[in-house]
């Protein structure tokens, strides 16, 4: 290994792709509040040998009002390391990303007309993605 090199994954950007609250129609404040369902979507790319752009999606649904709001964010994060590490990494690479996904919708939700929205700590790789499906 090259002595210069330094071991490891990079993070070398995290980009909002979408970050979307939408009411639907009049909507009491109070209809906002309650339990909600958190839908996750994960996906990678790898654009070289040594680079992973890692998709994470992140739906909230009101329980009570399923049509009241539409509350989604995407992001990408942007992962380099060596070719080895990259593939061995990039089922876990949503965990990464979930804390940035999580603080756009406790800010979101902070300034709309509704308790604030503060996401559980959540594991989001693809093996703690199917153990969460599985879950009854």
């Amino acid at each position: 290994m090259d002595e210069n090199k330094q071991p490891g994954i990079k993070l070398l950007a995290v980009v909002v792709v979408e970050a979307t609250m939408k009411l639907n129609g009049v909507i009491e404040p109070k209809m906002l509040d309650g339990e909600y369902e958190i839908l996750l979507g994960v996906g990678q790319a790898f654009p070289s040998e040594t680079t992973l752009d890692s998709l994470l999606e992140v739906q909230c649904k009101n329980k009570k009002h399923i049509d009241a709001i539409e509350l989604r964010v995407k992001i990408i994060g942007k992962f380099e390391s060596d070719s080895e590490n990259i593939k061995t990494f990039a089922p876990n690479s949503a965990t990464i990303l979930f804390p940035y996904a999580r603080q756009i919708i406790q800010t979101m939700t902070g300034w709309a007309p509704m308790s604030t929205l503060i996401l559980p700590l959540m594991n989001v790789s693809e093996k703690g993605l199917k153990t969460l499906q599985q879950t009854p």
